[in-house]
This record gives structure tokens, sequence and C-alpha cells, in this order.
């Protein structure tokens, strides 16, 4: 029932012509009869300009269909980009932390090649300053970091 209902809805909507093609002192001519021995039969589809009124409901509907699946495209394009900067974001602050951790240990090793005199406690404030130096450049950088990665995340889960 379904698609009977469907048919006939079709064919008032469209209509059918056949008309020949004819040329003749190099202009183009057409017509519902035979023109000559040269004439083309071509088809042409017909819209009835009311029926196209009745069809605009299905054709919005269409149009907002593929207007939601090209937001959800774009909302998974936003997603797959997100979850690559957070990744990414990821991995920078894993690498910040060993470089900060590699360059402490560096520093640390100083501290044993002097003997415990004046000038040795001298060296390891020194050493320890360098320490507190490095570890506040390298979190402040891995702080920058992180902030980044949960911007990206909070972004991220809005989506």
């Amino acid at each position: 029932m379904k698609y009977l209902l469907a048919s006939a809805l079709l064919l008032a909507f469209t209509a059918q012509a056949q008309v020949y093609k004819c040329e003749s002192n190099g202009q183009t001519t057409y017509s519902q009869v035979p023109c000559g021995d040269d004439a083309e039969a071509v088809t042409i589809d017909v819209v009835n300009p009311a029926s196209a009124d009745a069809a605009a409901p299905a054709q919005n509907a269409a149009t907002i269909k593929a207007s939601e699946t090209l937001d959800r495209i774009g909302v998974n394009i936003k997603k797959r980009d997100l979850d690559a900067k957070i990744k990414r974001l990821e991995r920078q602050a894993e690498r910040q932390a060993r470089q900060r951790d590699a360059e402490v240990a560096k520093i640390n090793s100083e501290k044993g090649r002097y003997v415990q005199n004046l000038y040795g406690v001298l060296h390891e404030d020194k050493i320890n300053s360098a320490i507190v130096a490095a570890t506040t450049i390298w979190n402040t950088r891995i702080d920058a970091t992180n902030q980044e990665l949960e911007k990206a995340r909070a972004e991220y889960n809005k989506l």
C-alpha cells in the first residue's frame, strides 16, 4: 500500500513528453511530430510546478538530514583532531618530565666530586640552587603543557 501511494505521488509530480529534435538550415527545432527524415526522438521529464511545491517538505527533510550528517562528520573530525592533540600533549609532558629528571640527575652527580670542606659545602649549595632552578623551569613548562592538555580534554568532553 505504501509503495502504491508513493508511485501515485511520483506520477503526479512528474510527467514525460516525447518530442522530436530536428536540424534544418543549421538551426535546431523541436516538434511534437517528426519534422523530417533526420528527426531524433528525445524524452523530456517535465515537473509540475504545483507538485514541486508538494515535494518541498521531502526535499527540506532530506536537506536537514544531510545537514545533520555533515554536522556529525564535523564533530567526528574535531574529536579525531582533539584526540591526536591530547596524545601529543601527553607525550610532550612525559618527555618534559624525563628531561627534568635527567637534568636534575646530571646536576646531582656533581655533588660527590668534592670533599667535605668549606669549598665542598659552598659548592653543594650552588648545586642545590641549580637543582631548584632547573626543577622550577621544567615544572613551569610541564604545568603549561598540562593546562593545555586539560583544555583539550574539556573541549573533547563537550563534544
